[in-house]
């Protein structure tokens, strides 16, 4: 069970994700706020009150890594879920809670949320 009006801040340049993903987080339960990228995202996650955020890596303006360290200055209990198809050895892993390879079932992503989201509210 959610707790009343969970809200997950999803950020991904690409719009289908978006599309989707933010369907399957409504259809779960999730109130879904959208960033097309990680400057619009920092932005968003500054004028509201966010319960996870979920960010791809790779994105124009400002990467997924680089809004991590935003997000986590500023909010650094904040979940945060990364989603990427360009996993590399180079990929700072340590700044999310969650890491997901695309392409994934969407199942993975519910649980990587509620996962988090049982840690921060057991």
């Amino acid at each position: 069970m959610l707790p009343a009006h969970t809200s997950v801040l999803l950020v991904d340049d690409d719009a289908s994700v978006r599309h989707v993903f933010g369907l399957s987080l409504a259809d779960a339960g999730y109130r879904v706020g959208y960033a097309r990228d990680g400057q619009n995202g920092f932005r968003m996650f500054q004028g509201g009150l966010w319960d996870v955020v979920i960010i791809d890596r790779l994105m124009p303006h400002m990467g997924g890594e680089e809004l991590a360290e935003k997000i986590k200055g500023i909010a650094p209990h904040t979940p945060l879920i990364l989603i990427t198809g360009m996993l590399g050895p180079d990929t700072r892993v340590e700044l999310f809670d969650e890491v997901l390879e695309k392409p994934f079932p969407i199942a993975h992503l519910l649980a990587a949320t509620a996962r988090v989201l049982q840690r921060r509210h057991p």
